[in-house]
This record gives C-alpha cells, structure tokens and sequence, in this order.
C-alpha cells in the first residue's frame, strides 16, 4: 500500500512561502509570509483550514500547534484581540478560563500584542494568541496562535510558549510580506 501524501503537507521543504496572490486565492488577507524551519521538527498543512494560511503541529500524541491565521477587523478596534480569541475558541470543549499576560513584543520587526490564556476544562491548554496589524490596510492582518498541553493551573508566560525548542525558530524567522 502507498501512502499519499497531500500537497499542501510537507516534512521536507526549510523555507516555506505563501504569496500574497496565493494568500488572497484562499479568501484571506493579502499578506505574504515565510518562515524557514529548518530547526523545527513540526510538520505543516498550508491552508488546513477557513482563515488559516499555515498550521503546524507535532507528531501524533505531540501537545504542541503553531496557526498562523488571517482576520477581518479593524485594528483601531480596542476590543479586537479578544473578540477574534472568543470567536476561534468558541467551542464547548475549549471555552476560555484564565486570561493571563497581555504584553507587545517585536514580531518581524513589529510591535505588536500578545495574550496568553489556559483554555479547557479537564485537560487545559496553554496558549498564546499574537496580532499583527497590517501595516498597509488597517481593516485586516495576522493572529498567530501558539497551543501547547502545560500541566497547570495558571495562565502561561509568553516565553513558556515561545521559547520551546520547535516554536522558536518558526517565530524568529518569520518574515511578513504586505
């Protein structure tokens, strides 16, 4: 029997780039990205699901999931981070139960806010949910998601999560393209 595998999933590519043209043809912002991952051992699926461009994630049993997805939304709108975190995780299995920090960090050179929060009733997830504005068009941009299983009572740190070995590199060679 051959396995098939999909041509949006891919193990062997380093440098992984998704076009602006190629970004609009899915419905989403116009935003280019690239991120090389060649010191991440997380597999990817481009365009896995609606508003997303890349998700990555790790072998089977793995807790660990990096999305980069696409919003509509003013950024001018104070409430918007919340409001598109209420929206991805509005779920019964996934509802929302500490919000912790709320800081800005540099993200491809920009200033931009982060939200961390533990999220899920039994079995809690740690995440970590980053927006980026477009620079050009203040009506759309990035909300980067970081999901990763932390036996904890407490909302995570932003570094607990962006500083495991797999998420790092990807976050650090993350170039946005308007």
């Amino acid at each position: 029997m051959k396995l098939r595998v999909s041509k949006r999933m891919s193990k062997k590519k380093e440098k992984i780039i998704i076009t602006k043209d190629e970004a609009s043809s899915h419905s989403l912002p116009p935003i280019g990205i690239i991120i090389d991952r060649k010191k991440s051992k997380l597999t990817y699926i481009k365009f896995s699901e609606p508003n997303s461009y890349i998700s990555f994630f790790g072998m089977p049993g793995s807790t660990t999931t990096f999305k980069i997805l696409g919003y509509m939304g003013s950024s001018e709108d104070p409430l918007l981070h919340d409001k598109l975190i209420e929206e991805y995780f509005n779920t019964p299995f996934k509802k929302m139960i500490i919000e912790g920090e709320k800081k800005q960090v540099s993200i491809s050179g920009k200033l931009v806010q982060v939200n961390t929060y533990l999220i899920g009733d039994e079995f809690k997830t740690s995440w970590c949910s980053i927006l980026v504005p477009s620079e050009k068009n203040k009506s759309y941009g990035l909300l980067i998601l970081i999901g990763k299983y932390i036996n904890s009572k407490n909302p995570p740190k932003y570094s607990e999560l962006t500083e495991e070995s797999e998420i790092k590199p990807l976050i650090n060679s993350l170039i946005i393209l308007e």
